[in-house]
């Protein structure tokens, strides 16, 4: 499965990193995804922590998820923001 493949991800443009770095996805930069205070919209930087969670798993336990008989899934999700995202 390739997450960026999904069709929400696929929608934001959710990529995949290069390896370099610590980041294991990446959203586009892009002003669609700023609000009022122009800055990171919350919710897309929740749609990126949600898909880069499932990219996570499928590169940790690849041999479980590899037949596609098992589907990871967020059961739930408790969302607190310290800062504003920045650009």
């Amino acid at each position: 499965m390739d997450v960026t493949k999904i069709p929400f991800n696929k929608f934001l443009g959710i990529e995949k990193c290069d390896g370099s770095g610590e980041a294991l996805l990446v959203l586009p930069e892009s002003e669609h995804f700023t609000n009022h205070l122009h800055t990171v919209h919350a919710s897309a930087q929740f749609a990126l922590g949600e898909a880069a969670s499932g990219e996570y798993l499928l590169q940790r336990f690849e041999h479980i998820v590899e037949n596609e008989t098992i589907v990871p899934v967020v059961r739930k999700s408790d969302v607190k923001f310290k800062k504003t995202g920045r650009r």
